[in-house]
């Protein structure tokens, strides 16, 4: 007895090292990980707020608790804080992960199932994201423990329904879990004879549930000012996601995942079956324990008919299922002797190995350098908020102007089938444009533009041709506000209309271009500056040959070479 106890607390001790490592890694992958798209949109609204631009109320409540980054340097500082305080809240997770197994297995299995959940690589490396995922897991993990522990009392039930109305104001999709909590409510009420009790728990939970996301909602509405309607975007969200979707639309994201994390798929479908075989014959798990298993697989369901079961979406997706492979781990030790001890201390030495790997090599190739190297540049160009263009709010401390153009953000453009860039241009003056998506790439040729570009993602014919008129390129993904001019006859001058009012540097394009020209009667030599507003102008010169205007008194080149890499790579 003593060496099992010593064996047992020596397992505990290398399966904690392991959940440590874990960390470690996770916070490796903060520091350094190339920063998604969707993260700098998500940073983009708590910066909206602070200035009195936020307009959505729904899936925005986050704002009130991430101000504080604004006082962390630049965009990629402050996503490097925010997640640091995800993985803070995915190590919750897993402890309230690690609560909920302990109600089904022994410790080693319950600890398992949490280190088998942060080895699934999309888990690692995007889990602690900075966006609404890792906020609404928590809270949903929160909600499933405390309707576990319903016991006499209405604490429970209460605390439940609080956390689950937290979770949809954070984001819609927390919707998805509502099944799962149902079910466990029922495997409860069925497994109880005090049915009264039960059915006012309920009524408890799902009145905390409405009050929390109701009252809460209303607070944050009033504290914009003015916003727009909740129940059309919910509907046109549920419609885009769910409604309208076929049989496993991203299909080819769980085939990769089918390789890369076949270690974590064996252990959850052998709990799968397991815990299919105990709710027909109890053994390992009474059949009500069995049901409740089976009610945690749900949310993995999702990935057969949502729309957005992209990488990010699988921490949020997979936290319940991987308790099933404590169902695993725990059938090997108990049934199967010391062959099943083995392949469970085997199992779960590659689990660290696959969290290594994933956790410091893939970082280091897929790291955010890039991103802040061209966020110090925009900063030392425009060192006061402009407006600018690109594809997420990329400058997330400056106002975005235009359309967040992520795949369902472009459908939805296309769908409208108008343009959208001259009344942006009009109303909101964006001085510059990030090419950090190859559609904003104005100086792509539209051969090659045709050939990397699907017609149904792509700029209108007619925004292009704006875009083109009304910028030039000026360092790597940059472009500023400025216009080519031809003078082709000098006794004729050239008409050119300005979107962007400002100053702008006259420049010499050509050779030709040398002496003094004018721009509406007034005498100015390339490299002068002079002050344009909306509207048309006339530069005429007293050669033929051609000039810019770019945005800026002088506006410096940066110094240092442009990036190579594209600012986005993917998951």
């Amino acid at each position: 007895m003593p060496n099992q106890h010593s064996s047992g607390k020596g397992l505990m001790v290398g399966l904690f090292a392991a959940a440590a490592a874990a960390v470690l890694a996770k916070l490796n992958i903060a520091y350094l990980y190339e920063i998604n798209w969707d993260e700098f949109f998500f940073l983009a609204h708590v910066h909206d707020y602070l200035r009195g631009d936020l307009r959505g109320a729904l899936q925005t409540f986050h704002v009130h608790f991430f101000g504080w980054l604004a006082g962390m340097g630049d965009e990629t500082d402050q996503i490097v804080a925010a997640r640091w305080a995800m993985v803070a809240l995915q190590i919750g997770t897993g402890f309230l992960l690690y609560r909920i197994g302990r109600r089904f297995f022994a410790a080693p299995a319950a600890l398992f199932a949490v280190l088998l959940y942060f080895s699934v690589r999309n888990v690692l490396l995007l889990g602690a994201d900075f966006r609404a995922d890792p906020i609404a897991t928590l809270l949903l993990v929160l909600c499933i423990e405390r309707v576990l522990a319903f016991g006499r009392g209405h604490g429970a039930p209460l605390a439940a329904g609080v956390t689950a109305g937290l979770a949809l104001l954070i984001t819609i999709k927390s919707a998805l879990y509502a099944p799962v909590v149902g079910l466990l409510y029922l495997v409860g009420l069925a497994e109880t004879r005090e049915r009264a009790l039960r059915i006012g728990q309920g009524v408890v939970a799902l009145a905390a549930t409405a009050v929390t996301f109701g009252a809460l909602y209303l607070v944050h509405k009033y504290s914009l000012g003015s916003a727009t309607d909740a129940a059309d975007m919910a509907t046109r969200a549920y419609g885009k996601t769910i409604g309208s979707q076929g049989f496993f639309p991203r299909w080819g994201y769980f085939a990769d995942s089918l390789r890369t994390d076949a270690l974590f798929w064996a252990f959850v479908a052998g709990g799968l079956v397991l815990a299919l075989r105990y709710a027909l014959w109890p053994g390992l798990l009474s059949r009500a324990n069995a049901l409740r298993l089976l009610a945690l697989l749900l949310p993995a369901l999702t990935f057969l008919f949502y729309r957005n079961a992209f990488p990010y979406y699988w921490g949020f997706a997979l936290a319940g299922p991987a308790l099933l492979a404590g169902l695993g781990w725990e059938y090997l030790e108990q049934r199967l002797g010391r062959v099943g001890r083995l392949v469970n201390r085997g199992a779960a030495a590659a689990a660290v190995a696959l969290i290594l790997y994933a956790g410091f090599a893939i970082p280091f190739q897929a790291n955010l350098h890039t991103q802040r190297q061209v966020l110090e540049v925009v900063h030392r160009l425009f060192p006061e908020p402009v407006a600018y263009i690109d594809r997420c709010a990329m400058v997330s401390t400056f106002p975005h102007a235009g359309l967040f153009m992520s795949t369902w953000g472009m459908e939805g453009y296309h769908a409208r089938g108008r343009p959208v860039f001259a009344e942006i241009l009009r109303r909101e003056q964006p001085v510059f444009i990030i090419a950090n998506n190859t559609q904003l790439n104005i100086a792509l040729p539209d051969d090659l533009r045709r050939r990397y570009i699907p017609p149904a993602y792509d700029l209108l014919a007619e925004d292009l041709a704006l875009l083109r008129d009304n910028y030039v390129h000026h360092w790597g993904p940059l472009y500023v506000a400025g216009k080519r001019v031809e003078i082709e006859s000098a006794a004729e001058p050239a008409e050119f209309e300005v979107s962007i009012a400002g100053t702008y540097t006259l420049e010499a394009a050509t050779l030709e271009a040398t002496g003094v020209a004018r721009i509406d009667g007034e005498p100015i030599a390339p490299g002068e500056a002079v002050t344009l507003t909306q509207g048309m102008h006339q530069l005429a010169a007293d050669a033929p040959g051609g000039y810019v205007l770019r945005w800026g008194d002088n506006l410096p080149l940066p110094d240092q070479l442009p990036p190579r890499k594209a600012l986005f790579t993917g998951f």
